[in-house]
């Protein structure tokens, strides 16, 4: 007997933002070192004589910096445009035990303790069931409210809910914790 249900309508910002969002929390020590490899050209372009070179190092450096997402947007893209315009929309049910999902004519029952991390941000909830795969459910279909799906989908994996990794919630703790948990 479902407790709780939910959906989510997918178009190409959700496609784009479920990629950035994966690649932020499963591959943020790549990110971190493309960005100190920018910092450290543009230091050392700062000590140059205004030299190609200097230009050079200041033009990599920049762009590492400004450019740490490519790799999920180009994956993204690829998803995108092998979807052709139909964007699937999917339908959730939760119980005690596990979440039933229908897209078209599929029907999938995916037991909690398949997950191996959940991310909440301010829209969506985001279900991993691998670094690579994930449900993504729209917090504003949640019924009857977003705190029986967090709280069902919690204690029966056993999981915490986390926010994506930025510049504004990293500390060394967070990275040390999102190592354990990988």
């Amino acid at each position: 007997m479902a407790e709780a249900s939910a959906s989510m309508q997918h178009t190409e910002a959700t496609i784009r933002l479920l990629s950035r969002t994966q690649y932020r929390i499963f591959c943020f020590g790549r990110r971190a070192v493309q960005a100190l490899c920018g910092l450290i050209l543009i230091l050392l372009s700062l000590r140059g004589q205004g030299s190609i070179m200097t230009v050079l190092c200041l033009f990599a450096g920049c762009w590492l910096c400004m450019n740490t997402d490519v790799p999920a947007k180009v994956r993204a893209g690829k998803v995108i445009d092998s979807m052709q315009g139909r964007f699937p929309l999917t339908r959730y049910t939760f119980d005690g035990e596990a979440f039933t999902l229908i897209a078209g004519d599929k029907q999938e029952r995916i037991a909690y303790t398949s997950l191996i991390r959940l991310v909440e941000d301010d829209a969506y909830l985001y279900l991993y069931i691998s670094k690579l795969s994930a449900y993504m459910v729209d917090k504003a279909t949640a019924s009857p409210d977003v705190q029986t799906i967090r709280r069902l989908v919690g204690d029966g994996s056993g999981l915490r809910w986390t926010r994506p990794t930025s510049l504004v919630n990293f500390s060394l703790r967070t990275l040390l914790a999102r190592r354990r948990r990988s």
